[in-house]
């Protein structure tokens, strides 16, 4: 037998460890590859929104809010969507990452350490994609602050 053949506990641990970091950083460059996706699909679901309740919104102006409370009210729209996503990720990164974790570790006969699911980084994680997320609430802003009332209620 060569030396190559020969490894201890500890060796295979560390290798195991390495191959763990290499599809960690894997997983995370797809999670961010998600998150991109996510936030321009929010975007755009944002945009369609506000266009296909141009009408709507130009009655409440013109009736009843004015375009601070249309922004309020648009920006609680959007932080109850994303917050609902919010707490439904909480509850699956926990779940996904115990059967992910689990997995690596039976595919490893045990070599593997055990991926520690830390919910404080999880709930930072989180709340930095809300605060992403709530930032494409500023487009149907910026529409809104050009919105011609008149405009869109002539047909009415």
């Amino acid at each position: 037998d060569s030396e190559e053949d020969i490894s201890t506990k500890a060796m295979n641990v560390e290798k195991a460890a390495n191959q763990n970091r290499k599809i960690s950083a894997l997983i995370y460059g797809i999670v961010a590859m998600g998150v991109i996706l996510t936030l321009i699909g929010t975007s755009g679901n944002q945009i369609i929104a506000f266009e296909g309740r141009r009408r709507e919104i130009a009655v409440l102006y013109s009736t009843a809010m004015n375009k601070k409370q249309l922004r309020k009210l648009l920006l609680i729209e959007s932080a109850l969507s994303i917050g609902i996503g919010v707490v439904i990720s909480i509850i699956l990164g926990k779940f996904l990452s115990s059967i992910f974790g689990d997995a690596l570790f039976m595919v490893t006969n045990g070599d593997m350490p055990q991926i520690k699911y830390s919910i404080v980084s999880h709930l930072i994680y989180v709340s930095i994609i809300f605060v992403i997320l709530m930032l494409t609430v500023r487009s149907p802003f910026r529409r809104l602050k050009k919105m011609n009332c008149a405009q869109e209620l002539k047909y009415e």
